[in-house]
């Protein structure tokens, strides 16, 4: 977790609103008061500042439609955009773009509001970080940050709040645990019309995230994990791709559903899967003769029916099956004999045939 980003963002804004003189960082950031914008494009430089563009004071707001916004961070401790203090940043058809790079992208902090419907953040620096009772509606949005630590994507955290649906949009990083939900947080995300999230998600500190994916093309590609303290609920509708492994509380693989196998995938609580899907091997190449566990479902409620499920994605010359053993599923995959062996033990049995026969 960014720490630091926290501590430095706190530390701050408590000496300004104790009324004691603020770091020279926020006389070179651009302050924003009730303001609705609709210019093409707009820039703000941090100047060497923390901040490059701030949203401060009690129910203030700041609205952007249709514009293209640049944010000039200057180091990797500079936060892009932030929000504080029950203000609402809200973007409409709108681009936002991190240059040269931010630990965080738009942060919100003390109950700040974050609405963003069409809007696309790309740049070398983070996507939207929650913290501290902060709430955001994220419709429709598009990341793709070149960041290489965590909460490149979301962070959630100190009993924040984020509903994200996406609509064949885009989520995208470089960096692990990418979606990062913490200590009494809350992520709700829906994707469908092949929505791409590449990126882990992890959920910890009496967190809750449920993830909804729906429809051929929509994909969570990256690794899931939990606490004993977390709640994770994956739903995968027909179509849907989890190609990652880890460990959730609640898994839910409809109909048409497709599991793309790395490692095994441990459900905790209960478990359901509907007729048809599909476990998908294209990702490793499997040994032959060796059981693979693909579903560990030891403590969870609910069964693993084997007539549900198919496989894809193997070697040219291997085939498999599934096996049902202690509350695991596992898969093992076997080599096809080649043509000339099914020919010499074809001939074999014959052979056998004729000699029983001329014995009788």
């Amino acid at each position: 977790m960014k720490t630091s980003i926290i501590k430095t963002l706190t530390l701050t804004l408590t000496l300004t609103l104790l009324g004691v003189s603020a770091p020279q960082v926020f006389a070179e950031s651009k302050v924003v008061i009730n303001e609705a914008v609709t210019e093409a494009d707009k820039t703000y430089d941090s100047g060497g500042a923390d901040i490059a563009l701030m949203v401060l004071s009690e129910g203030a707001y700041a609205s952007y439609s249709g514009t293209n916004i640049t944010l000039n961070a200057t180091d990797s401790e500079t936060i892009g955009a932030f929000v504080y203090s029950t203000s609402t940043l809200s973007l409409t058809d709108s681009n936002i773009n991190i240059s040269p790079g931010a630990a965080g992208g738009v942060a919100g902090q003390s109950r700040a509001n974050i609405i963003f419907d069409h809007v696309n953040i790309t740049g070398a620096g983070g996507g939207v970080v929650l913290f501290d009772s902060a709430t955001a509606t994220l419709t429709n949005i598009n990341i793709n940050t070149t960041f290489s630590d965590e909460m490149g994507l979301l962070g959630i955290v100190q009993d924040s709040k984020a509903t994200v649906n996406l609509n064949g949009n885009t989520l995208l990083t470089n960096g692990p645990d990418g979606i990062w939900v913490e200590y009494g947080s809350i992520l709700t995300l829906t994707g469908s019309n092949g929505s791409v999230i590449t990126s882990d998600v992890r959920a910890i500190s009496n967190s809750v995230v449920e993830i909804t994916l729906s429809g051929a093309g929509t994909q969570l590609i990256g690794d899931v994990s939990i606490d004993t303290t977390s709640a994770f609920a994956l739903t995968l509708g027909a179509g849907a791709l989890l190609n990652g492994a880890g460990s959730v509380t609640d898994l839910t693989l409809a109909a048409g559903a497709i599991l793309g196998y790395t490692d095994v995938l441990t459900v905790t609580d209960t478990i359901t899967i509907g007729e048809g899907i599909t476990i998908d091997f294209s990702n490793l190449t499997l040994e032959d003769d060796a059981p693979y566990t693909i579903l560990d479902f030891t403590t969870a409620s609910g069964d693993v029916t084997l007539g549900n499920i198919s496989y894809s994605g193997l070697g040219e010359n291997q085939q498999g099956a599934f096996s049902l053993a202690d509350r695991n599923l596992y898969f093992t995959a076997t080599a096809v004999p080649e043509p000339s062996t099914w020919f010499l033990l074809g001939a074999g049995l014959g052979a056998l045939a004729l000699i029983r026969r001329r014995q009788s």
